[in-house]
């Protein structure tokens, strides 16, 4: 299963390997104990333009530059996510731009996180993409607790702040090596946001995301049934931004 972030295809997915995909960040250890960068060839078209570029509705709390800065910088994330090295730099150089306007704003913070996992992901000493993970860690895990029921109201580009933050750290977490024992805090946050108010109204292409995580948990897992059901509602919501021919694929050797 394809993710547009050099994430391992879902059944070749460990618990101790790594966007998004990211996903966001794929990470594996190597045999010597240090992490080598993974990618998963694939011929489909590139991903949507942003996480969630489906959700249509561009208006927010925000002023209309922060707006127009914060798409761009999506953008230039996107394309680091789906293997551009040379986009990544600038996608984090964007971010930390973000956050000199709104510092306590925790989807900046996250975004910018996550781009030290993609950091790690492309190369640098063992020590070195340690010491990235952990920054990134350091700034999702800080993040997540700037979230309050206010962020469920407040939007970006017509999405809940709360629902992408929660889905950028997800997407980060999961991938990475069994040593930064994030697997736990990925579970939580994405039982959070499932369960959320705003969820239930959330776009296709978001809803599918989220299902599409859930489906990598469950194969970390090894559960089989959960990750038929997670992958039958990636299916129904059919976000763009998924290659859905590999989804069914892995779906029907799931037995559909």
């Amino acid at each position: 299963m394809h993710n547009p972030a050099r994430r391992l295809p879902l059944w070749a997915l460990s618990l101790a390997t790594g966007a998004l995909a990211l996903p966001i960040a794929a990470l594996a250890d190597n045999s010597d104990g240090g992490m080598a960068s993974t990618a998963t060839a694939s011929e489909s078209k590139p991903a949507a333009p942003a996480v969630l570029a489906a959700a249509g509705d561009l208006s927010s709390v925000y002023a209309p530059d922060v707006t127009a800065r914060f798409q761009r910088a999506a953008q230039l994330f996107e394309q680091a996510r789906a293997g551009s090295t040379a986009a990544v730099g600038p996608a984090q150089d964007a971010f930390k731009d973000l956050l000199q306007t709104d510092s306590s704003n925790p989807l900046f913070v996250a975004y910018y996180g996550s781009t030290f996992a993609m950091r790690a992901r492309d190369g640098g000493a063992p020590w070195q993409k340690i010491k990235w993970v952990n920054e990134g860690i350091n700034n999702i895990d800080h993040a997540l607790a700037l979230l309050g029921p206010q962020y469920d109201a407040k939007t970006m580009r017509g999405v809940p702040i709360s629902l992408e933050t929660r889905l950028v750290a997800i997407a980060t977490y999961i991938p990475l090596p069994s040593l930064f024992n994030r697997m736990g805090v990925a579970r939580r946050q994405l039982s959070q946001a499932m369960g959320s108010p705003s969820f239930a109204s959330a776009s296709n292409e978001l809803r599918g995301r989220f299902y599409y995580e859930d489906a990598l948990i469950a194969h970390s897992d090894g559960d089989t049934e959960h990750e038929r059901r997670a992958l039958r509602e990636v299916v129904r919501d059919a976000p763009p931004s998924l290659n859905m021919n590999e989804v069914r694929e892995q779906l029907a050797k799931l037995g559909g």
